[in-house]
């Protein structure tokens, strides 16, 4: 089944959060497969298909949270956009944060969006259904996250 779905990598510590996110998705782009972890570790072991990702099939983009305790998502932006692997893989940061220098420093180290969270339910909804109408409906996407996988 791998291929027919589309598929969203979120790396985000809050695990409430990760479940709005979850909620808002299926409100607006219910035909999207949400995969959640909630350390920048995991978001590597799950791009390169590793321990229980295995065959959990490639990923179109990634959201990735800033601040989460350990390896943060500033890391998680600069380590992904080194990989010539992971390069092409649109990433976007999704961050409480508005400050002009965490979205500066987002950008300058390779992310391809930057949304601050919304504070409703209703918010984040409308703002999914722009990011799914933008990446999903309107830009062709590579063939990417398929990288070190023989299937």
């Amino acid at each position: 089944m791998p291929g027919s779905n589309f598929n969203i990598l979120l790396i985000d510590d809050s695990e409430k959060e990760a479940k709005l996110f979850e909620t808002a998705l299926l409100q607006v782009a219910p035909r999207l497969k949400l995969y959640w972890v909630a350390t920048v570790n995991e978001g590597f072991e799950y791009l390169r298909q590793e321990g229980r990702f295995q065959h959990t099939g490639p990923v179109n983009i990634i959201i990735c949270d800033l601040n989460m305790p350990g390896t943060g998502g500033f890391d998680f932006v600069a380590e992904m956009k080194k990989d010539p692997a992971f390069r092409p893989i649109p990433l976007i940061v999704f961050s409480g944060s508005q400050a002009p220098e965490d979205i500066h420093r987002a950008y300058s180290l390779g992310a391809n969006s930057y949304l601050a969270k919304p504070m409703t339910l209703d918010m984040l909804a409308r703002q999914l259904d722009l990011l799914v109408k933008y990446w999903f409906d309107t830009v062709k996407l590579p063939g990417v996250g398929r990288v070190g996988n023989s299937c």
